[in-house]
């Protein structure tokens, strides 16, 4: 059965926005903290699809920066991967000491059992609107390797 749920920040009061869409990525499988100097009037949009043991969603977002910290991990891990292809707009990804930048059509892959950071649109990428739009996968069943092919 093929479960979808639709995140508009539009649809709230601008001052709640940021820390609803906190709130809702403090919720999952595996938890994330966000930082965003557009709190007062951030704006994004997530479309979830929930598979069972895989859950796919389309994003966009303003700029913004989430971080999974080994406290995160130790509350919640599903000992999965997370898939994230940038559609516009950039990743930067900063894994301990190794950073790498994203872009439109590049598969970023994040283990959720190791720390990272991963910042959307900020001054070190180029994101020419200021918003990234993104596809992220979610493998919830342990899996350590994922096949991806496009077309």
């Amino acid at each position: 059965m093929l479960i979808e749920t639709v995140f508009r920040s539009d649809d709230l009061p601008a001052a709640d926005r940021f820390d609803c869409w906190r709130e809702r990525v403090g919720q999952t499988d595996a938890p994330l903290e966000l930082h965003s100097d557009h709190r007062s009037d951030f704006r994004a949009f997530q479309r979830v699809l929930d598979l069972g043991a895989v859950s796919v969603w389309p994003m966009a977002f303003q700029p913004l920066c989430f971080r999974r910290t080994q406290k995160l991990i130790r509350q919640s891990d599903p000992e999965g991967l997370h898939l994230s292809l940038p559609l516009s707009g950039a990743l930067r990804a900063v894994r301990g000491e190794e950073e790498a930048v994203y872009g439109p059509d590049n598969l970023c892959v994040v283990d959720t059992s190791r720390p990272v950071e991963i910042h959307g649109g900020d001054d070190l990428v180029d994101v020419s609107r200021g918003d990234v739009v993104s596809c992220g996968i979610m493998t919830a069943c342990g899996c350590r390797s994922v096949a991806a092919t496009g077309s």
